[in-house]
């Protein structure tokens, strides 16, 4: 099972040599054990996951259009963050035309990577809120003795 590392996007000012939090934390992790996610020297993962989810959402629904009502965001957001997302890749991940989208063989494989990644980050996400979620402990019913012992009790027999 693979780790993976989350960390806040740096708004650190892009300056050469700065280091910041993020660079720190980056190069404090063991390699081998975290995937390590940088973006032109600023930390952008969160950025990232944004990104692959557009990416997701515009591939299911065939159009920018569909995704930006799907997502309830503006369709010029969805279209620039696509852009900068094959920008960062280096890489084409859809075909645009005039009526849809289509995928590439490089969007394809990008495609089930990315909703792996999602899928994984939003089991590690319940996982982590499941443990305030689930009732724990004893509980203290107050009540008549007479409702008690017709209703409650009935309920908690071995």
């Amino acid at each position: 099972m693979a780790i993976v590392a989350l960390m806040p996007t740096c708004r650190a000012p892009r300056e050469p040599g700065h280091i910041n939090e993020c660079a720190l934390f980056q190069n404090s992790l063991q390699s081998g054990i975290f995937h390590r996610f940088i973006l032109d020297g600023a930390c952008g993962f969160m950025d990232r996951l944004e990104a692959m989810s557009i990416l997701v959402a515009a591939a299911e629904s065939g159009s920018f259009s569909a995704a930006s009502r799907k997502l309830n965001m503006p369709l010029p957001t969805v279209s620039r963050k696509v852009a900068e997302l094959e920008a960062h890749l280096n890489a084409r991940l859809l075909v645009r035309s005039t009526r849809r989208l289509t995928l590439t063989d490089a969007g394809v494989a990008y495609l089930a990577a990315c909703k792996q990644i999602l899928d994984q980050v939003s089991e590690a996400e319940s996982a982590a809120a499941g443990e305030y979620s689930t009732p724990r402990g004893e509980l203290v019913v107050t009540a008549p003795i007479v409702f008690g012992r017709l209703h409650i009790s009935r309920r908690f027999r071995k």
